[in-house]
């Protein structure tokens, strides 16, 4: 991604100074790895450089006010399944985040913290709690299942 220079920290952030970041850091995201530039890595990029964006933006969060500008340098591009993963894309670029072929962000700690579901073996506990819901709440009230039992079911075939 294209470094932040120091060309850029000196002086107030204006807005078109703030439009050319964003631009940039959009082209190269596009330029480099085909994908968006995540507007949630612009704004500790710049508090790292001692740059505030809200002087630009005011109440406007950052990616209302990117899309009030965007018409001219980049699109602003939201993700339908995740509210909070807001790219841009330099004009004209297509780019959809649901499709697996033009959305390559890498999201390390997304990626991460999303644990892997794997369906075969979901249906032992689905059919455990399928069973449980047969019970009257008298026989549920009495019903104490360990966890350590519950984990055991989940990693079952």
């Amino acid at each position: 991604m294209t470094p932040i220079t120091n060309d850029d920290v000196a002086g107030a952030l204006t807005e078109e100074r703030l439009v050319q970041i964003i631009s940039d850091e959009a082209k190269q995201a596009w330029d480099s790895h085909n994908t968006a530039y995540l507007l949630s890595l612009l704004a500790p990029k710049l508090k790292q450089m001692g740059l505030d964006y809200k002087e630009v933006t005011g109440s406007n969060t950052l990616s209302k006010w990117a899309a009030t500008v965007a018409q001219e340098k980049f699109d602003v591009i939201r993700d339908p399944n995740t509210k909070a993963r807001i790219g841009v894309v330099p004009r004209g670029v297509v780019f959809d985040f649901s499709d697996p072929e033009t959305d390559n962000h890498s999201d390390p700690v997304s990626v991460q913290a999303r644990p892997k579901l794997d369906r075969y073996r979901k249906p032992v506990i689905v059919r455990f709690l399928e069973e449980l819901s047969k019970l009257s709440s008298d026989e549920l009230a009495t019903v104490v299942i360990p966890v350590p039992v519950i984990v055991k079911l989940m990693n079952e075939k």
